[in-house]
């Protein structure tokens, strides 16, 4: 379980949380949805430590691996070994980062910057990053019909299809108890895509995916969050029941308004 505590976060010109309370709760595959620009990448990057962020994020310990968009490598001209290698080399630099921001004395004389400082390093170690398992991380490329050449090759080489893969395999190669997806069906065949949603019922309890991919999501999971007017709202169910009960609620609003301008 993951507690969330007066969350606000946003930039410059935009805010896009604010006083956010809510509970992340294990056993649950949550769908989240929004309007593009709503939040929904920058708040899964919130909850590994990768974005500042104001309020509380207590990870109680849990265990997380994001799997991040195809497009995010910073440097395409790394081989694949390379990338990974450098991944903790980043993790590592931002945990030092954060040490020495706790070395400042006017840290501990705002207790909720403080505590917002200490929750993003908590959140950075429970960033299974860290820990990559080769054997399992070779094994999944297989499953998804490439072998462990393809880490020798360049990220500039590499298929948009291939990219994703790759960045599936090594999310699911880290033992975790929260994963995090980031559109994780893009570029993929159909076949790749029904392994993908196969192995994640069979094989994990917890997640929150970002995905377009209707069908997919129906597949996985058991609840929807979405993101409107800086709060999440629950939906229980399908992705399906979702959608029915969203084109309800906005029959409902088309009512309202028709009475109120008679």
């Amino acid at each position: 379980m993951i507690s969330i505590n007066d969350f606000t976060k946003g930039f410059e010109r935009e805010s896009l949380f604010e006083n956010l309370n809510l509970v992340i709760p294990s056993n649950k595959k949550i769908a989240l949805v929004g309007k593009n620009g709503s939040g929904k990448t920058t708040f899964l990057r919130c909850l590994v430590g990768q974005e500042k962020f104001e309020g509380r994020i207590i990870s109680n310990g849990m265990k997380i691996s994001m799997m991040e968009q195809e497009n995010n490598f910073e440097n395409i001209d790394e081989t694949l070994s390379e990338y990974l290698d450098n991944q903790k080399k980043k993790l590592e630099k931002r945990k030092e980062e954060l040490e020495k921001e706790f070395g400042n004395p006017e840290l501990y004389e705002n207790e909720s910057k403080f505590n917002a400082t200490m929750d993003r390093y908590n959140l950075l170690l429970t960033d299974n990053s860290f820990v990559l398992e080769e054997s399992k991380l070779i094994e999944l490329l297989g499953k998804l019909g490439m072998n462990e050449n393809i880490l020798n090759q360049k990220i500039s080489e590499l298929s948009g299809g291939q990219k994703i893969k790759l960045r599936l395999a090594e999310c699911l190669a880290k033992e975790a108890d929260l994963y995090l997806f980031d559109e994780p069906t893009n570029h993929l065949d159909l076949e790749t895509s029904e392994w993908l949603g196969k192995y994640i019922k069979e094989n994990i309890k917890s997640l929150i995916v970002i995905s377009h991919d209707r069908y997919f999501l129906n597949e996985i999971i058991d609840e929807v969050w979405k993101i409107e007017g800086k709060i999440f709202e629950k939906y229980v169910g399908t992705y399906e029941k979702y959608e029915e009960e969203e084109i309800t609620h906005l029959e409902l609003l088309g009512e309202k308004f028709k009475d109120a301008t008679r």
